[in-house]
């Protein structure tokens, strides 16, 4: 099956997180395209991102290492980068013996939640 291209989506939800839909195929060729962005929006200064990755195509688990990356960056700047979707996402996350407890949701309204309320974040805001 050919690869589909990383289609991005980006939208505001409630309390200025940032929710990014995401369309296509994920790996190492097109995580860049996805946490570039969030790691230059995370350096001015926004705090809270969810990416829903309910319509991919393929997560494949090269991808998953990008996204740790940002993750990490974008919570040592105060801030939360949660995932949305399916068990494809929570495979390919534990598949480099990862936790997913705090980093994957089932839907884009707990991964919302999860930002807003996060309590290490709350005196940031």
């Amino acid at each position: 099956m050919p690869e589909a291209p990383l289609r991005l989506t980006p939208r505001w939800a409630e309390h200025g997180v940032l929710v990014i839909d995401a369309d296509g195929d994920f790996d190492a060729a097109s995580a860049p395209l996805l946490c570039e962005p969030i790691l230059r929006m995370a350096m001015t200064g926004h705090r809270w991102f969810v990416v829903d990755f309910a319509r991919i195509g393929r997560f494949h688990s090269s991808g998953v290492e990008a996204l740790t990356v940002a993750r990490e960056r974008v919570h040592g700047r105060g801030g939360l980068l949660a995932l949305s979707g399916g068990p494809d996402i929570r495979s390919a996350w534990g598949s480099l013996g990862m936790d997913h407890a705090g980093v994957v949701y089932d839907t884009v309204a707990e991964a919302e939640r999860a930002c807003w309320a996060d309590p290490d974040a709350a005196g940031r805001r």
